[in-house]
């Protein structure tokens, strides 16, 4: 609890949990779109044009996040009041505001640290894999000493003529792979195993040489990388995970063509690429050869024809499903309106209003603390306003601090305004410390402003103490 009361002062978090809750949809309009081009037109289209439109779409589901992320930044007011039932209606066709009942937008804002901290627990996870993934590739390349046989080395550079690649490209035999793979952007180096040289015939490794140097030559092994982020920046997302699915297809697709450009025995290409599968491990990181779906790449390779993207496979089932939640935790805005403090009214105040008598109607102090809480997931105008009558009014010195926490608690501009109003309405100095403490805590430019004003020229000396202390992070 401690962090995510931490959280809630940092102007930052419902920004960015905001923009979480708002890719769920996005996302998965990027992926139906995606999915229903692929379907009408994916086998019309080459191999290298799919690959395009997927790398597309997987970057569009980072950036458009990013580009929200900064939109909320700018104008963090807003954070909630982006409707996506406009977008998505056409798709889910069921969702209405009316269906939404107001208090599910309060209930998503509370929520929001704990959005914010379970991405980021997922996001260090993938990121540990991915630094671990790249530690595996550098021993690799330590451990692979041993030159291929000179025949081979020249027949890559044949290779290297014939495909235009410019790279200087290292060819070593591993016993660490089970499959030739391509390590390396700048300097990259293809790795054989042993048994490939033994397995395959001469046409069937030159054929496999081509297809890693079309890799290479497609700067694959960078792309792979950049994959592997977005990956991790979206890994709650399953229509993520598809487009990257049908990317690493597409990719042996491209490569495959190369390969048989250069074999014209596409049957003994396929029983290679089956011989490799047979001996192959999980190559993690790895471009290999023989990646992708090689049931898909074989029927491919043999029928001459492109294969159809498939019906509509589970995760993009659920990723349909994810349009409706997305839009049903969002769509509560309809249901508020923005004044022109920044505050928000809502079009039906009777709840409001109960829970304000519920309060006027407390004779013990729990009791007032439990309205108050009940109050504070309101955000409606007249919930606010109780609130900052409470914290200036009530008698009960422990209940006006209780409204103070959960008018910081909000964390936005509005709050911050309000503290430095309360702070200029109080009298007594208990009371200015504890709204000066909330307003250190909040780090905003006007909170930071507000405290090095009190450090400089507040009547009290103990207050002036404090604050400078808050202003030098004592």
């Amino acid at each position: 609890m401690m962090i995510i009361d931490a959280f809630r002062t940092q102007t930052w978090v419902e920004p960015l949990g905001w923009t979480l809750l708002h890719s769920i949809w996005q996302g998965a309009v990027i992926t139906v779109v995606t999915w229903l081009v692929l379907r009408r037109y994916g086998v019309q289209l080459r191999s290298g044009t799919r690959y395009a439109v997927c790398c597309a779409a997987l970057g569009l589901s980072v950036l458009i996040p990013i580009v929200t992320f900064a939109w909320f930044i700018v104008n963090p007011e807003r954070g909630g009041m982006v409707n996506p039932v406009a977008a998505v209606a056409p798709v889910a066709g069921v969702i209405t505001p009316t269906m939404i009942p107001p208090s599910w937008f309060a209930g998503a804002v509370l929520l929001l640290p704990w959005v914010v901290l379970a991405w980021m627990i997922g996001l260090f996870t993938r990121a540990l894999w991915i630094t671990s993934a790249w530690l595996a590739i550098r021993r690799l390349v330590r451990s692979a000493t041993h030159p291929a046989d000179v025949m081979w080395v020249r027949v890559l550079e044949q290779l290297q003529r014939d495909l235009r690649v410019d790279h200087h490209v290292g060819l070593r035999v591993s016993v660490l792979v089970d499959v030739p793979c391509v390590i390396g952007w700048l300097r990259p180096i293809i790795l054989l195993p042993p048994a490939t040289c033994l397995c395959l015939t001469a046409q069937q490794l030159e054929a496999v040489l081509a297809h890693e140097l079309a890799h290479i030559k497609r700067h694959d092994f960078l792309v792979n990388n950049l994959q592997r982020i977005a990956e991790a920046l979206l890994f709650y997302h399953p229509g993520a995970w598809w487009i990257s699915r049908q990317i690493r297809i597409e990719r042996e697709h491209c490569c495959d063509d190369a390969a048989v450009a250069v074999c014209p025995d596409v049957v003994g290409y396929a029983r290679a690429l089956t011989a490799l599968e047979v001996s192959r491990s999980a190559s993690g990181p790895l471009i290999a050869v023989s990646g992708g779906d090689l049931v898909g790449r074989i029927r491919r390779l043999l029928s001459g024809h492109e294969n159809p993207v498939s019906g509509i496979a589970p995760v993009t089932a659920v990723t349909l499903l994810l349009i409706a939640i997305g839009a049903s935790a969002l769509a509560s805005t309809a249901s508020v309106k923005q004044d022109s403090s920044g505050t928000m009214r809502e079009t039906s105040p009777g709840p409001t209003q109960e829970m304000i008598r519920q309060f006027d109607g407390s004779r013990t102090r729990q009791d007032k603390v439990n309205a108050i809480d009940r109050l504070s997931g309101d955000l409606s105008a007249a919930a606010w306003q109780k609130l900052v009558l409470i914290a200036k009014r009530d008698p009960d010195f422990e209940v006006r601090k209780e409204a103070v926490s959960y008018i910081a608690g909000r964390a936005t501009p509005t709050a911050v305004q309000e503290l430095i109003r309360l702070y200029g309405a109080a009298n007594d100095r208990a009371f200015k410390l504890h709204v000066l403490s909330y307003l250190s805590g909040l780090r905003t430019p006007e909170s930071t402003a507000k405290i090095r004003e009190i450090a400089d020229g507040d009547m009290d000396p103990v207050i002036r103490d404090k604050a400078l202390d808050y202003v030098l992070g004592r």
